[in-house]
């Protein structure tokens, strides 16, 4: 309003003077007052001095004239923006005036000519309205008439209405901030006639008719307040049609959620949903009514886009609710789910595609990409799939395992489980998975990858989370076996393709990254002996060569792999099919006689003939051309990783024989840091490269069994190389110049020593070696002085902290170190070890019905308590000391991320007992005293989910001792609760 005074002086070529100034000094109020209302309505004569001889200048009068009015109207509103402050500053009782008076007067500036003043009446009768006799009078005088008449005008007087607008806000709230069964005015009430013109206002913003109305989407906030505070007053206004139109033509998430919320909310009450009598299957219409046009010109593709966009935010609004999900089933309903699935029938590629588009965002699935190779889709879902942030210049290890890992919560009662099995149900009811059967056979190439996709999660997550009785109504949908045996090309590339995909998902969680995997490996308890022998290993050697011949050669020992943990990956470098591979098969495979024919060449013919009296070892040995090419990239590293296989029989690689010895340090050897073989090679060779680092690493647990005097001048001599490289790094003038640079870690194999040094911590031999290699040292210096962040993650996220020994000291005084980013990335890295952990991991599989490897996987659960027992302090309960020293970290976000793991791990019962023992470290880190009054307690540093934590494991320590301080701990808080906390 100050803007239109001063713009209206400026055009007159005043300052703004000529106005009214109140007089606070002076006068009273009551004086003040009685000026305000004389200059408002008290009138002054107009002198025209226009004499008949000046009939010749009509048009010099007429500005006269216009320039009396625009005078008057501006000295008018400074008299009402003067009662305005007026009605601030001083108390009512010193006005002089009731509140009735004062509407009484103020009462005719509401039907002025000048829309100016009539916003301006409007807003000091906003600020008079203050009790539920103010609002009385408000209804005695007739006032909601008038303001009505405001807001039904649109003649370009958007500041009156939006007055009008918040004068209805100002009566709803002074009518609802008083409870309705103790009124004591039986006038204070909303009328009717306010809502049903905000009502059709807010119908009016829908139209159509391509006239903008920027008070609708206020008119419509307004509404959906009052719904929440009195349904049955919403419903009787015409509110429902009003907002239900709306939802249909809205774009905006947060508005279409805000909408459906208000929607919900009466459907949830079955007096208020009688009566409402709502229905949202007309959300539908876009995509089953082809001929469906609200705004009557919506021909422009964008328009339809716009159009399903508006009823996709809707239905993912209402069907991921309880209320919207039994709404859209009703059973005597003909519209909803049923309607939206047999669209698809529908030759319409458009309406299959948004279908398509919906049924992905509605059961939480990741869109593949618009493609129509269907190998570039799967491996777009795969939640495996390497990701650009897990690399080692982003968040490497804690990102991925934070990604690919089950979250803890995943082991107690889900409610989103609960209502994502019930939407499963019911689209098994009517027929979707029949229905994407059709799409895939009868649409073009993309829309059919898109749909075979997402046919292939609905089966998985079917049988996931629906009991088998269910699942027993989904047959192997036979109108798509049944179009492949045709020969269709669709159908038939649909089912090679949900078969992959069935064997994908089945295979997961898995590890994309070899330092993950690693994680997950040790966690598991898969590198401890699973007993302990007497015998020296070289006795257990000799007796082995005894016993070796070729009659005596149990082929079934190789057809396991090393790592029984590694997960089933589907992509290049992949050893899915190691399980039943067949030792003699590779020894005589083609490929490999085909990359060795000129090394065979040199054969001998006598070496041939005494080739029959040797052992198949030899004969593997020299088929891995490690003797034969000095090249690593020429050796077969799978059959190196056949020899190097560890069990708990007669092992492939004997050590005490010089030719087995030679044939050992000849990897080693291409393994030095310093030799430039290995740690040259480029990280893009993931084929080979994954061979070789797994290789390697079961080389080194090989020599550390062994343990005799060569095999550990083997380690010594590589190990030696690594850390005199590591010790380049701070000892240099620069860490790039190095071996072992950033830019080199990010791109090369030298990341993987690292996860070399990381097999050395599986046992106490290798701790020993660990240390007399100066390498403990060296990775304590580097990470936790170094700002390069990626030697932190290498260093931190390759070690092995099952046993309590040096490897937690270097991650325990990393959480402690002065560089920031080194202790939020160590943070985070806890988490990962937290969901990796065995206990995790077994109730996560027992919740998910994963039934394969459960002897084996019990053998470890017991073996690895036993192990605990015996090495101190358990890593579980190690981590949650660590994760509750970093709550008095003085980084905010250091903080933040300790907290948000306790509160996960809270929900698993074996961690939230181990919670209980250090509680009380837990509150003197989060400066929480329990003595103290909980108005007194500052949660500045910790937040709401601190005070929230430690709370939790108070009141549960409080139930298992319920003594009077106990009692009296409980009460307080609970005062606390209903006084203050719960309405911060």
């Amino acid at each position: 309003m100050a803007t239109f005074e001063n713009r209206l002086s400026r055009r007159k070529g005043k300052q703004g003077g000529d106005t009214y100034r109140l007089d606070t000094k002076n006068k009273t109020p009551e004086e003040n007052i009685i000026e305000i209302i004389q200059g408002l309505y008290l009138k002054k004569p107009f002198h025209n001095d226009t004499s008949p001889t000046n009939k010749s200048f009509p048009s010099e009068f007429r500005l006269g004239r216009l320039t009396q009015k625009s005078s008057s109207d501006s000295y008018r509103w400074s008299y009402l923006d003067a009662l305005v402050t007026l009605l601030n500053k001083e108390d009512r009782s010193k006005l002089g005036f009731t509140s009735d008076e004062l509407m009484t007067c103020i009462r005719i500036s509401l039907v002025d000519e000048s829309m100016i003043i009539r916003a301006a009446a409007l807003r000091v009768l906003r600020y008079l309205i203050k009790t539920e006799s103010d609002v009385a009078t408000f209804n005695t005088l007739k006032l909601p008439y008038l303001v009505m008449r405001s807001m039904d005008l649109m003649l370009h007087n958007e500041e009156e209405r939006a007055e009008a607008l918040k004068v209805v806000r100002r009566v709803i709230a002074v009518v609802v901030a008083n409870d309705q069964g103790q009124r004591r005015h039986r006038a204070a009430y909303i009328d009717p006639g306010l809502l049903r013109c905000l009502a059709a206002v807010a119908r009016a913003g829908s139209a159509g008719d391509g006239s903008s109305n920027r008070l609708s989407r206020p008119a419509i906030a307004t509404l959906a307040e009052i719904c929440v505070i009195n349904p049955d007053l919403f419903i009787s206004c015409g509110g429902v049609s009003a907002v239900t139109r709306q939802l249909a033509e809205c774009a905006t998430p947060r508005m279409s959620e805000a909408l459906c919320g208000v929607l919900l909310h009466t459907l949830n009450d079955p007096k208020s949903r009688n009566a409402a009598r709502i229905d949202l299957t007309y959300l539908n219409s876009p995509y089953c009514d082809f001929q469906y046009k609200p705004t009557g010109t919506d021909t422009n593709r964008d328009e339809r886009e716009m159009r399903f966009t508006c009823s996709r935010l809707a239905l993912l609004c209402v069907l991921r609710s309880w209320p919207g999900l039994l709404h859209f089933c009703h059973p005597r309903s003909a519209g909803g789910l049923p309607a939206l699935v047999a669209a698809l029938y529908l030759p319409r590629l458009e309406v299959r595609k948004a279908i398509l588009d919906l049924l992905y965002e509605l059961v939480g699935l990741p869109q593949p990409d618009w493609t129509d190779e269907i190998s570039v889709a799967l491996d777009a879902v795969d939640p495996a799939d390497f990701q650009d942030s897990w690399r080692l210049n982003e968040g490497f290890v804690a990102a991925e395992g934070t990604a690919i890992l089950p979250h803890l919560g995943a082991t107690g009662p889900d409610i989103i489980e609960n209502h994502l099995a019930l939407l499963l149900q019911c689209f098994l009811e009517v027929g979707l998975l029949d229905a994407l059967a059709e799409v895939i056979v009868t649409s073009d190439t993309f829309i059919s990858v898109r749909a075979t996709v997402l046919l292939g999660q609905l089966l998985h997550l079917i049988h996931l989370f629906l009991p088998p009785q269910i699942c027993s109504v989904t047959p192997a949908l036979p109108s798509l076996i049944s179009q492949a045996s045709a020969g269709k090309p669709q159908a038939l590339a649909a089912v090679a393709a949900l078969r992959r995909l069935h064997s994908t998902l089945e295979s997961r969680p898995a590890t994309s990254s070899l330092f993950l995997d690693h994680i997950v490996q040790y966690c598991s308890g898969a590198f401890l002996s699973r007993h302990e022998d007497t015998k020296s290993r070289k006795e257990r050697d000799n007796a082995d060569i005894a016993d070796t011949g070729p009659d005596k050669c149990d082929d079934s020992k190789f057809r396991d792999s090393d790592d029984e943990m590694e997960p089933k990956r589907h992509s290049v470098g992949s050893r899915a099919d190691v399980r039943a591979r067949n030792v003699s098969a590779l020894v005589k495979s083609k490929s490999v006689s085909a990359r060795s024919g000129a090394a065979l060449g040199k054969v001998s013919k006598s070496a041939k003939f005494f080739s029959l009296f040797e052992r198949d070892t030899d004969g593997m040995l020299r088929s891995s051309f490690v003797m034969q090419n000095k090249d690593g990239n020429t050796w077969n590293w799978e059959i190196i990783r056949t020899i190097l296989k560890e069990n708990d029989g007669k092992p492939l690689l004997n050590l005490n024989d010089s030719g087995h010895r030679a044939w050992a340090s000849r990897i080693i050897n291409y393994l030095k840091p310093s030799s430039n073989k290995y740690s040259h090679t480029d990280l893009s060779t993931i084929g080979n490269g994954q061979s070789a680092t797994r290789a390697s690493c079961q080389l080194i647990r090989k020599l550390l069994q062994q343990n005799d005097a060569d095999s550990i001048r083997l380690l010594e001599e590589l190990f030696t190389d690594v850390s005199r490289q590591i010790e380049a790094i701070e000892t240099g003038h620069k860490a790039h110049e190095c071996l072992f640079s950033p830019q080199h870690m990010c791109n090369t194999m030298c990341q993987m020593y690292f996860l070399f040094i990381g097999q050395l911590c599986h046992s106490h031999s290798g701790i020993r070696l660990f240390e007399q290699t100066k390498l403990y040292e060296r990775l304590l210096e580097l990470s936790t002085k170094t700002h390069h962040s990626c030697y932190v993650k290498l260093v931190i996220s390759s070690l092995d902290y099952t046993l309590d020994a040096s490897p937690r000291d270097i991650l325990a005084k990393t959480l402690t170190c002065n560089i920031s980013a080194s202790r939020l990335y160590a943070t985070q890295f806890l988490n990962v070890l937290l969901r990796a952990s065995r206990k995790s991991r077994d109730l996560i599989r027992k919740k998910a019905k994963l039934k394969h490897n459960i002897v084996q996987e019990q053998w470890k659960f017991d073996h690895k308590s036993d192990s605990d027992a015996t090495n101190g302090l358990d890593m579980d309960s190690w981590i949650l000391q660590m994760l509750v020293g970093q709550v008095k970290d003085e980084s905010k976000a250091v903080v933040k991320c300790a907290l948000a793991i306790l509160e996960e791990a809270y929900s698993v019962p074996i961690y939230f007992e181990k919670l209980m023992t250090i509680k009380d470290l837990l509150g003197q880190n989060c400066r929480l005293d329990r003595s103290a009054d909980p108005t007194t307690l500052e949660f500045s540093a910790v937040g709401d989910r601190g005070y929230l934590l430690w709370l939790g494991l108070e009141v549960a320590a409080a139930a298992q001792t319920p003594d009077a301080t106990s009692i009296s701990f409980v009460k307080k808080h609970v005062d606390f609760w209903n006084k203050s906390y719960n309405y911060r």
